[in-house]
């Protein structure tokens, strides 16, 4: 009986850990949108359309970046990830150029990703560089 329960107990414990840990495909085939970069609030209304990210499941990433389209290749092995030479359209807008400008660091910056309660965030070196919801 005592071995029953031990083997219960550990199942139950691996099925868990392995119910919470984010796996690399969590986070691709969906459009992210910014909420968060460099630790302050991005609000919509100031750029022309949403930031978003798309990682597609075979490396290629895109969006947009506030007022400019942009896509480029990405690797995603584990919780690491990082991104290669981001190529951006470059049309002039009214609204959002700021937060393009400061969204297109987080590309050379990216080194790990985590998905925490629904959000993606983009981490690099220095801490927390982007969070994103789905």
């Amino acid at each position: 009986m005592r071995k029953l329960l031990c083997g219960l107990a550990l199942t139950a414990l691996a099925t868990t850990s392995c119910a919470t840990t984010p796996r690399p495909q969590d986070i691709t085939g969906q459009t992210w949108t910014l909420v968060e970069l460099f630790g302050e609030s991005v609000n919509p209304q100031d750029t022309s359309r949403p930031v978003t990210l798309t990682l597609d499941p075979g490396a290629n990433a895109h969006g947009y970046a506030g007022c400019n389209q942009f896509t480029g290749p990405y690797t995603l092995t584990g919780n690491q990830l990082t991104f290669g030479a981001v190529a951006m359209t470059k049309m002039a807008c009214e609204r959002g150029e700021d937060v393009e400008r400061k969204f297109a660091n987080v590309f050379d910056r990216t080194r790990t990703w985590i998905l925490q309660d629904g959000m993606l965030h983009l981490v690099g070196s220095d801490g927390l560089l982007a969070r994103f919801r789905s």
